[in-house]
């Protein structure tokens, strides 16, 4: 599962919402599906924020030779 694809999902769903909110309708899936997504989102974030770091720190490293 990559970053794209589950933004893709998350995107789908909340239209999904926001549509059967306008529409007075019930959605046909629990909010528990979107807030899984959501937090794989965060989890993706996360990780590439940890990359960066680890990125910066060798950069830094690497300087101070």
């Amino acid at each position: 599962m990559d970053r794209d694809s589950v933004e893709a999902k998350v995107d789908a769903l909340l239209t999904d919402f926001e549509t059967a909110q306008m529409n007075n309708v019930s959605v046909d899936y629990p909010a528990a599906l979107l807030d899984a997504y959501l937090k794989i989102l965060l989890v993706m974030e996360l990780r590439q924020i940890a990359l960066n770091i680890d990125g910066l720190r060798d950069t830094i490293r690497a300087q101070g030779r």
